[in-house]
């Protein structure tokens, strides 16, 4: 027998179950993050003391993954026999891998068939920058990819446009085998 905490208004019980998730690796990129605010001309000027405030005070990373039924979905397959994470190519992004099988049908390390989709949908403040990307794919429905698409310079201002300064760093995203770090 333990302790459980009970939900304030209905008072049933409250357990957190420690599951898979993906994660943002914030704490080891804490010097980047705040090295790029000296790139940033702000606007207004305080505002670059908040940020710096807020980077300085990251004590843990930031979970993007949710146990939900809408929403975006990581368009990752984990393979059962070696549990290597397969992600899908660029190119055939956006991908819903529980509507669509892995599409290298094997396992890229082991060559198992026994694939199976990830079925967590992504933290909607990570995805709320992908809405121009997918507004740009509704009114170009041709396009393989609006990430990889030159047009998509012209659909974009120049300030919303994503540059990849941080996406880019090596080791930012993980997901947890176990638990949360």
């Amino acid at each position: 027998m333990h302790s459980v905490n009970t939900h304030e208004r209905c008072h049933n019980e409250v357990e957190y179950l420690a599951l898979p998730q993906w994660f943002l690796n914030l704490l080891d990129h804490k010097k980047l993050f705040s090295d790029l605010a000296d790139r940033i001309t702000w606007h207004p000027e305080f505002m670059k003391s908040r940020y710096k405030n807020w980077v300085d005070n990251l004590n843990w990373d930031w979970c993007l993954s949710r146990q939900r039924f809408y929403g975006i979905p990581f368009p990752v397959w984990h393979c059962q026999d070696c549990n290597e994470i397969l992600l899908a190519p660029i190119e055939k992004l956006p991908v819903d891998p529980q509507e669509q099988a892995f599409p290298g049908k094997k396992c890229t390390a082991c060559a198992s068939t026994n694939i199976k989709p990830d079925t967590d949908i992504m933290d909607t403040w990570n995805t709320s920058s992908l809405t121009p990307y997918l507004c740009f794919q509704l009114q170009h429905p041709d396009t393989q990819s609006p990430l990889t698409d030159p047009r998509i310079k012209e659909f974009l201002p120049m300030s919303m446009r994503h540059r990849h300064m941080i996406s880019s760093e090596p080791g930012i995203l993980y997901h947890s085998k176990n638990m949360a770090p």
